[in-house]
This record gives structure tokens, C-alpha cells and sequence, in this order.
């Protein structure tokens, strides 16, 4: 059986609001958006690429606050030993229907090294920003199963 995420929880990917915690406060970022902060914060940190990503309730189903926990603190050991810096975050939704994630923006990753995170957490996507200009992009990992109504 092929993995699929349905268009209410893409819907919901693409409206969340997510916080990145920098020292100058709060920067927060939208998919789809060019963000100035985060790409001064970026270029600060001479990086030009970085992941905005979670360990938290693994593909989209609630876990407990101790799983949810256990799995961001492995998270953030991951990325310490690819030697990337990183930045404490937090993914949200708008309608206060889901409860906030904590998330992490890690600095100066591949691709290939935040898919395969995602993938270890069992995340079913996660925020890519390359380039100079601070454009977020959402990166699903599997595709929208599309309803027939």
C-alpha cells in the first residue's frame, strides 16, 4: 500500500503558521512566502539552505507528549552530529484545531539530509528554504490523494 496524505492535511500543511525562535524574537513563515528575516538569519550563519522540520505525532497521528518529546530531542542529536546549527521553532495551526508542534530550522542542510530525516520521524512533509531570497517551500514526501466528490 502506497502512503498518500489527503487534502484536508495538505490544506492544513500549507496554512500553519510556523515560528522560528532567533534571538531577535520570533520570525515567523509562511510556505509559499519569501521571508527577508529568515534570510538574513540564514545569510548570517553563512548558509543557504536549511529545513524546517519535527519529530512530533509521526505521520500526522497524535503520539503521547513523552513519545512526541523523545523523538524531537533524538531529532535534534541528529542534526548536532551532521554538524549543522539549528534554531528552535514551532509549527501551529491558525484554527487552534491541531496543537503546536515543537520544530527545529536547521541550518545549511542538503535536501537529501532533511528528506531523510523526515523520513526517519515518519513526517509526511516538512518546510525547504534554499537560495538567497528566504522562499519556503512546503516538501511533501508522499503524494495528495485527491478526492472524487
Amino acid at each position: 500500500m502506497t502512503r498518500t496524505i489527503s487534502e484536508n492535511l495538505a490544506s492544513a500543511y500549507l496554512d500553519a503558521c510556523y515560528v522560528v525562535h532567533s534571538e531577535n524574537g520570533g520570525t515567523v513563515i509562511r510556505v509559499d512566502q519569501v521571508n527577508p528575516n529568515l534570510a538574513r538569519l540564514m545569510k548570517k550563519h553563512g548558509v543557504n539552505s536549511a529545513a524546517f522540520l519535527t519529530a512530533f505525532n509521526p505521520y500526522s497521528q497524535p503520539a503521547t507528549e513523552a513519545e512526541n518529546i523523545s523523538n524531537q530531542n533524538s531529532l535534534l542529536a541528529d542534526i548536532g552530529a551532521l554538524g549543522l546549527k539549528s534554531v528552535l521553532g514551532e509549527g501551529s495551526d491558525p484554527r487552534k484545531i491541531w496543537p503546536s508542534e515543537r520544530s527545529v530550522l536547521a541550518l545549511g542542510i542538503s535536501l537529501q539530509d532533511a528528506e531523510r530525516l523526515a523520513d526517519r520521524y515518519q513526517q509526511n512533509a516538512f518546510l525547504w528554504i534554499a537560495g538567497d531570497e528566504g522562499s519556503v517551500e512546503l516538501n511533501l514526501r508522499y503524494p495528495v490523494e485527491r478526492s472524487c466528490t
